[in-house]
């Protein structure tokens, strides 16, 4: 599913990793500290990788470059960023969180207000791997425009 925005991507994750695995692909970091952006563009030609690239700003409503599929680990509430991804997350695209355990009330706020945007596709409790943290993945399709048009 690309082409794929990571917002808030920090130093490039999931970013880069994923790049890395799918290296013909377009991949878009959007990162708003500026220092980060930095580094992200360093990072990119010291690994000479096509494809990627880099916005150096927050995602709100008003971002509207089309995409396929976004992926966070940003801290911002699940509702919130549904609603910053609206414009640029295409009809049928994917909603990607990695969140911690405690995100239900976000999950169900989105359902409850988003419904005419957003469905739950996906809800996985899982650990990570040699250590006790446990988190959740969290993935809503986009139904259709704003209007909760119907994908065509």
């Amino acid at each position: 599913r690309f082409p794929l925005l990571d917002v808030g991507t920090g130093p490039g994750f999931p970013g880069i990793p994923i790049k890395l695995l799918y290296p013909e692909e377009r991949i878009v970091l959007a990162e708003g500290v500026r220092k980060r952006v930095s580094f992200l563009k360093s990072v990119r030609q010291d690994m000479s990788l096509p494809n990627l690239d880099i916005v150096g700003r927050y995602i709100d409503e008003e971002f509207q470059l089309p995409m396929n599929m976004v992926i966070t680990r940003a801290v911002a509430a699940v509702p919130k960023t549904l609603m910053d991804v609206s414009n640029c997350l295409q009809p049928g695209g994917l909603m990607v969180f990695m969140k911690g355990p405690s995100v239900d009330p976000e999950i169900e706020k989105a359902k409850k207000e988003l419904a005419h945007l957003y469905t739950l596709e996906q809800d996985r409790a899982y650990t990570l791997p040699e250590t006790p943290h446990r988190r959740r993945l969290v993935v809503f399709r986009k139904n259709g425009d704003k209007k909760g048009g119907s994908q065509s």
